[in-house]
């Protein structure tokens, strides 16, 4: 009976020491605001809808292959969710010069924006594919956006610097359609905002 009871003690031992190695096996990563850069803005810009794919909500970092499978990792993940770190990442870079403005001032933009894709495949690319709306009053601009960024596959902080480079991009992109839209770069905005409409995406 005591030799039972210490072969479970034995067993029980080894498999906590397993979870605790497992645990500290496992890398944690927070995007960083900092590495997305501060865009060039004299205008508020307020993040109001931002829809991911649903096997983006989770915690570990992934990848897809050409089938659209995907890979993930148990022992890199985020150490918030995915949109959490997008959010702030996009509040930081697109903030105004203009520290006190306030998001709801008159003439905040607001960004709607659907990620379609923002995930790297194993092939080292990391492919960013969403449908943007800016909305100002009666001006309102519907445009998408495409592109990839490349990074070393098997080394997990080469993709989370990924996701910032993706994020500056989409960040710079953002900022020069607003810039476009603005009364000193758009007399026709100015002057015909129902005319500077954008039109759905086909």
């Amino acid at each position: 009976m005591r030799s039972c009871r210490f072969i479970l003690l034995v067993l029980g031992l080894l498999l906590c020491q397993s979870c605790l190695r497992t645990e500290g096996n496992t890398r944690y990563f927070v995007l960083s605001p900092q590495a997305v850069s501060r865009q060039d803005l004299s205008v508020s810009v307020k993040l109001r809808r931002l829809n991911l794919p649903r096997y983006l909500k989770r915690w570990e970092l992934l990848l897809i292959n050409e089938d659209g499978e995907l890979h993930i990792n148990e022992f890199t993940q985020w150490g918030e969710l995915l949109d959490e770190g997008i959010r702030r990442s996009l509040r930081y870079s697109l903030a105004s010069n203009e520290m006190s403005r306030p998001e709801n001032a008159k003439d905040t933009w607001q960004l709607d924006m659907d990620l379609c894709s923002f995930i790297g495949n194993v092939a080292g690319e990391f492919q960013v594919l969403a449908d943007c709306r800016l909305e100002q009053g009666k001006v309102k601009k519907i445009f998408m956006l495409e592109f990839s960024v490349p990074f070393q596959v098997g080394k997990p902080e080469k993709l989370v610097r990924a996701h910032e480079e993706a994020l500056r991009k989409i960040a710079e992109q953002i900022a020069a359609q607003i810039k476009m839209l603005t009364p000193e770069n758009s007399d026709d905005c100015s002057l015909l905002p129902d005319q500077c409409v954008g039109q759905p995406l086909q």
